[in-house]
């Protein structure tokens, strides 16, 4: 991920790369593989489509999105079907299993909600 997150521009091949990379390590974590899958195509799409924005370099958002994705993936399913049965505790639980503070999960999700109005209005 250093390769990625020190360069100005990225191309696909490097987003492949650095994915692939997160995904032998995913595995050497006795991570089953179909999640790996899901996770690394998840974070392919959402990552060739933020390369273009130009608010924050393209490693950084790479980064975020491996981040947010591995916070997804710490939620049950129905904690992802309804976001507002999350609790002081089930945040935590989340947190911790994606190695990131509290604060993140909540900014993540308040994203979410945001993003959820927006649509809403289209």
């Amino acid at each position: 991920m250093r390769r990625v997150t020190g360069r100005g521009v990225l191309s696909a091949q490097d987003v492949t790369d650095a994915l692939g990379e997160i995904r032998r390590h995913l595995l050497d974590a006795d991570v089953s593989v179909e999640v790996v899958e899901g996770f690394v195509e998840r974070v392919r799409e959402r990552a060739v489509g933020a390369i273009a924005l130009k608010a924050v370099s393209p490693g950084q958002q790479v980064v975020k999105l491996v981040r947010d994705e591995i916070a997804g993936l710490s939620m049950t399913p129905q904690e992802r079907a309804d976001p507002s049965i999350l609790t002081g505790s089930r945040r935590r639980r989340i947190a911790q299993g994606a190695g990131r503070p509290v604060q993140e999960v909540n900014r993540l999700l308040e994203q979410f909600q945001q993003m959820k109005k927006l649509l809403k209005r289209t």
